[in-house]
């Protein structure tokens, strides 16, 4: 065994967790038009000053999402902030943030990361399994997504641990 601890990489189990999902379809991130609400996240690793890992070896991976209602005059963050996802329907964009927000899928991202900035990017997301159902319909939970991909306790025992739980 080989412990997560003290910033070691996340590719060989993350490797091993990937190649247990056997053949899946991948997300991909698709070009946004101006719909009327747009999901705009942080594009750094969430985490303290230049460290990924905390203490305890858990990290959040992605920074926190918000929707804005182009509709209202709303504007997009100035900084690192991008819109990664947009839809004419509310409920459309919070199934994404939802799906984004699981230890499940930002698991997959923090096994690809590389440096500290610039991750919401196909390449990042490249084993970062789509929803079951392709389509962002419903608030996806963890629980949902370990059972749709037959993921074996070990595995979800890793993820659970490694990722951070959303406040």
């Amino acid at each position: 065994m080989r412990p997560l601890l003290g910033r070691e990489s996340l590719l060989n189990i993350g490797s091993e967790i990937v190649d247990s999902l056997h053949q899946y379809k991948h997300f991909v991130f698709r070009q946004y038009a101006s719909n009327k609400y747009q999901v705009w996240t942080n594009n750094q690793v969430a985490g303290s000053g230049s460290r990924f890992m905390s203490d305890n070896g858990s990290s959040t991976v992605i920074g926190l999402s918000r929707i804005l209602d182009t509709s209202k005059g709303e504007k997009s963050p100035s900084g690192a902030s991008e819109c990664i996802f947009s839809s004419d329907n509310r409920a459309e964009c919070e199934s994404f943030i939802s799906w984004l927000n699981t230890k499940f899928t930002r698991f997959f991202v923090a096994c690809n990361i590389s440096k500290l900035t610039g991750i919401l990017t196909n390449d990042y997301f490249r084993f970062v399994p789509a929803p079951p159902s392709g389509k962002f319909d419903h608030i996806y939970t963890d629980q949902e997504l370990y059972e749709a991909f037959n993921l074996p306790q070990k595995y979800i025992d890793i993820i659970e641990s490694v990722i951070k739980e959303r406040k």
